[in-house]
């Protein structure tokens, strides 16, 4: 009796193990075939509110035929289109609205079909990620989805951010040096969200002062932070302008960078490069008056030198020559020269004195004779 026990308790163990392990066989054919795999591709970036496509391909690794059904989640914002490749439309069965479902598609043995979603981009900036998956409907039991991998978009506004200075070069350290920056919308939408940061160089510049009509500024630690009050419409330009005073002569390296919420990190950065001019160095006078009327070297200021004589007026005009004893007469002072006017009619009275004279003399010679 105990052993016929036994005997049937093994049996029905043996059988309970048979049953388990075709359902455990069952399941890992179930799951693996018929060997399907499925990728997306999307791009890197895209303007808000701007048409872009994902491309799913779906392989059949199997030797036999399979059809296939697509599937994609799309992320909120987004919104489906149209489709190539297979007809695609929103799930019915699907409460958010937001599943994508294709009809089956046959898949060659070894081989390949492609889908085309296209889609548009959500309206506010910043990531979306996105995956699809691919299901047999060739078996009675259905395969369980196999996943794509996942593709990251990031919405990112047409923007563009430019620096400029005034003056370049800067004369003089603490002149003052003017920064304006403007920021472009060159997309088809309009923007909202967009910010400006200036890391001002302390080192060597002070800042002074900030304005804009654009944006609401804050200065904080050299920090210039400016947020925009508004959403910019396509074409539109928006400015901040900033004034410092350079401290140092040498060159300035200034950067701005622009920001856009729901982005991490700048999207666009600008960079101006000033040159500030060392202070001139003024001359100073050779002979500087000392407070006396005279320079240090004990000159008088009128011009006179103290090595001329005036008591000595006849000598002094012997001193005043150049190396090729010209002498301008209209540079030298009347009184440091002989008057040679005077000099000049006394010699022409003494010659018409001889002359007479000597007439006298010739007629009295002339009458003795007589």
């Amino acid at each position: 009796m105990v052993g016929e026990a036994i005997l049937r308790s093994k049996t029905v163990l043996t059988a309970l193990l048979a049953a388990l392990g075709l359902v455990l066989f069952q399941h890992v054919a179930w799951a693996q075939t018929p060997g399907l795999s499925i990728t997306k591709e999307g791009p890197a970036t895209v303007e808000p509110g701007a048409n872009f496509s994902y491309v799913l391909t779906v392989t059949n690794a199997t030797a036999t035929d399979t059809l296939v059904v697509v599937r994609d989640q799309l992320p909120r914002g987004l919104t489906f289109v149209s489709s190539e490749g297979a007809r695609c439309d929103l799930a019915l069965t699907d409460p958010s609205g937001r599943t994508v479902e294709c009809d089956p598609v046959n898949v060659s043995a070894n081989g390949r079909a492609q889908i085309t979603l296209n889609v548009t981009a959500p309206s506010t900036a910043g990531p979306i990620t996105n995956s699809a998956s691919a299901t047999s409907t060739s078996q009675a039991n259905p395969t369980t989805p196999v996943n794509s991998n996942e593709v990251t978009t990031n919405v990112v506004p047409n923007l563009s951010i430019e620096k400029l200075d005034d003056p370049d070069p800067v004369s003089d350290v603490e002149d003052l040096l003017l920064y304006t920056i403007r920021v472009q919308n060159r997309g088809a939408n309009p923007v909202s969200g967009v910010a400006i940061t200036d890391n001002l160089p302390l080192d060597v510049v002070d800042f002074v002062e900030v304005e804009s009509d654009d944006y609401v500024c804050q200065v904080t630690a050299g920090v210039v932070q400016c947020n925009a009050e508004r959403a910019f419409g396509p074409g539109e330009i928006s400015t901040v302008q900033i004034v410092v005073e350079p401290e140092v002569a040498g060159t300035i390296e200034n950067t701005a960078a622009l920001f856009v919420e729901g982005i991490r990190g700048p999207i666009e950065t600008a960079t101006e490069t000033t040159t500030v001019q060392a202070p001139a160095v003024e001359d100073e006078d050779e002979n500087p008056d000392n407070g006396n009327g005279n320079d240090d070297n004990g000159n008088d200021d009128n011009g006179d030198d103290s090595n001329t004589n005036d008591s000595d007026d006849d000598d002094s005009s012997d001193n005043i020559s150049d190396d090729n004893n010209d002498v301008d007469r209209d540079t030298i002072p009347d009184k440091n020269l002989p008057d040679t006017g005077g000099t000049s009619k006394g010699v022409l009275v003494g010659a018409a004195l001889l002359a007479l004279f000597v007439g006298f003399l010739t007629w009295i010679s002339r009458y003795r004779s007589v």
